[in-house]
């Protein structure tokens, strides 16, 4: 069974250090009493036990569900949003766990500086992982080793890496580096607090959460109590520096994903695409209807039924591997159809269907179209090439470009009027979750949300920071199904030029917002009415 296990570095190996106790006891409890959600080729089921949750992976066979890998994680309120930087999705071979776990590396959506790599939680449930995608996930950093100092001056006094021209080297102050799959972060603290976790008897015992600042939101460092060193506990409160040697993880069932895959014609098509790409078509197995059928660019149809679809492309994949054959897969748009074209079946595909585009040459000209269509339980039941239709379709292709250098894509807008903000937010309200970019990176890294509305959920008001702002929107509207109204109207009556009405399963309050000069976001105000 493949998994990644932090309980050690938490201080709770004693969970999983004998196998018949974790099998038996933690395995069946989780599993009994757990919550589960699909991906696209396996499922997870979670039970959270104290702070900790114990997350383990499924896959289906023949007569039942296989258990094939656990990974230990701890639910935070640390959103960052961060873009795709590689294309890595390439599977071990000999590892059909794999498909459920992934590293991907990350970089800042906006400046695209820096690289970050993060083991994802939850991985199966996001159909593709292209450059620039964009993703909301939940981080936190895993420590194996900790380090206190005092203060700054003291880690600037501590031993540096080497020296350059004389001067000493050392990791830079609020930031974290990945160095392969390992990380290093290193900031002033913020905010230090405990956590919990029953042991093998059923105690419940404390961990540590070290709060610090980095260039891609807050992140909060989870380490053992007895990692820190006797002389080093007292410098562990706000204004000290902390080292830590860790591994980054981030879950993302989170937002849109928080009930797992999504399966629609846009997702289906991405979900394809990666297939495509890593010319692997493990994960499409589930997707596929039991009648569907892979249909050529003459309108034959190759292959009929879930099996023989599935052997055909894992044929074609094996064969372009063999030979290295040029192959590269793009997510795209119809945005136009020949209107002088009589072929009724063009219309099958209406523009805004989503697609994949293939190049494959050594030029990299676009010179194929993918089409999915889904029958009513949303399986995949024909993958379809364009063929001669090819011409009659115009596309829009994400070649996966940093926005700004494209003139296809448009870069991030931050600063928008009033009005401007409400529609977002308003249309964050009506998709039912809030990973919007441009919302998200709208929000001063200070803002500021005040509101007289009854919640259920556990927070301080007002809430302070952009990273606990955003989890409080989110967390209101994507745990369940709401069914939720807004408009827009006048704001007069609370000081504002404009309001965003909400009406949330019946329950409506309004949201004004102040912008600073530049038209970012610097405070919410939410009045119940």
């Amino acid at each position: 069974m493949s998994d990644m296990n932090f309980l050690p570095e938490l201080g709770f190996g004693c969970l999983t250090e004998n196998d018949d106790f974790f099998m038996n006891c933690l395995a069946r409890y989780v599993i009994e009493k757990g919550e589960a959600f699909n991906g696209y080729y396996g499922a997870y089921i979670w039970k959270n036990i104290g702070d900790v949750e114990m997350n383990f992976h499924l896959l289906p066979g023949e007569q039942s569900y296989n258990v094939v890998g656990f990974t230990s994680h701890v639910s935070g309120n640390q959103m960052w949003q961060l873009a795709v930087a590689d294309t890595c999705q390439h599977f071990a071979g000999d590892d059909c766990d794999s498909v459920l776990e992934r590293w991907v590396t990350f970089t800042h959506p906006l400046t695209q500086e820096g690289n970050i790599r993060i083991y994802l939680v939850n991985a199966d449930v996001v159909p593709d992982f292209f450059p620039n995608d964009t993703l909301t996930v939940q981080v936190i950093a895993v420590a194996g080793d900790v380090t206190y100092y005092r203060d700054e001056a003291a880690y600037d006094e501590s031993e540096p890496l080497t020296e350059l021209m004389g001067k000493p080297v050392h990791f830079a102050v609020n930031n974290v580096f990945s160095i392969i799959n390992d990380s290093v972060a290193v900031g002033v603290i913020k905010n230090v607090s405990a956590h919990i976790c029953s042991d093998e008897k059923g105690e419940m015992k404390e961990f540590c959460c070290t709060t610090i600042s980095t260039s891609f939101g807050t992140l909060e460092i989870m380490h053992a109590k007895e990692s820190v060193k006797e002389e080093e506990k007292a410098f562990m409160r706000p204004g000290g520096v902390v080292k830590a040697l860790c591994t980054i993880l981030g879950d993302v069932a989170i937002g849109k994903y928080q009930k797992g895959a999504i399966y629609d014609q846009e997702h289906m098509a991405r979900l394809l695409r990666s297939c495509v790409d890593c010319r692997d078509f493990t994960r499409i197995t589930n997707a596929l209807a039991d009648d569907c059928r892979y249909v050529a660019r003459s309108g034959e149809v190759l292959a009929i039924g879930k099996t023989a679809v599935l052997d055909y492309l894992s044929n074609v994949a094996k064969k372009q591997r063999e030979q290295e054959s040029d192959c590269r897969a793009y997510p795209a748009v119809i945005s136009g159809i020949d209107n002088t074209a009589s072929d009724d079946s063009l219309h099958e595909f209406p523009i805004g269907s989503h697609c994949v585009a293939l190049a494959q040459n050594e030029e990299g000209k676009i010179d194929t179209i993918l089409f999915v269509k889904l029958d009513d339980e949303k399986k995949m039941a024909e993958i379809r090439n364009a063929g001669e239709k090819e011409a009659a379709y115009q596309i829009t292709v994400n070649m996966g470009r940093c926005p700004g250098k494209d003139d296809d894509l448009h870069a991030i807008q931050t600063v928008h009027s009033e009005r401007e903000w409400l529609k977002i937010i308003q249309g964050c309200y009506e998709k039912g979750h809030f990973d919007d970019i441009e919302f998200y990176y709208g929000m001063l890294p200070d803002c500021v949300l005040e509101s007289d509305v009854k919640s259920e959920l556990f927070i301080s008001l007002p809430i302070h920071s952009r990273e606990p702002v955003f989890t409080y929107l989110s967390s209101r509207i994507t745990h369940s199904d709401h069914i939720i109204q807004c408009e827009i109207m006048s704001g007069k009556q609370w000081g504002h030029e404009f309001a965003l009405k909400t009406d949330i399963d019946s329950s409506a309050h309004i949201t004004t917002i102040d912008l600073d000069e530049e038209g970012h976001i610097a405070r919410l105000h939410e009045f119940a009415i």
